[in-house]
């Protein structure tokens, strides 16, 4: 498979991939960082962004995404990969000094 062949893949994937997300959830999401910047808890903010992202492309959409990139296993490995990168920079954003 050649270079251009990828990449028309995973745009076509990218285009075709519904993700929802609870309007709750987003508000929630909005208000928690909205008060951590004002604060100026910015560490607080990007753990908050962490835990809504982490959430909301690995746990809750797993499922589906699993069906996508599950017939790959490049696409699985990449998925894995990224989620273990997350919980890497969750902990490293609380063990982080100011």
């Amino acid at each position: 498979m050649d270079y251009m062949e990828t990449t028309k893949e995973i745009f076509s994937l990218m285009r075709e991939t519904k993700l929802e997300i609870p309007l709750v959830e987003l508000v929630a999401f909005v208000i928690i960082n909205s008060v951590a910047i004002l604060y100026k808890r910015h560490k607080f903010g990007l753990l908050v962004s962490y835990c809504f992202l982490l959430y909301w492309g690995f746990i809750m959409n797993f499922a589906y995404l699993s069906g996508t990139v599950g017939t790959s296993p490049i696409g699985m490995a990449t998925y894995i990969f990224f989620g273990t990168i997350m919980v890497c920079l969750m902990i490293a954003s609380v063990f982080m000094q100011d």
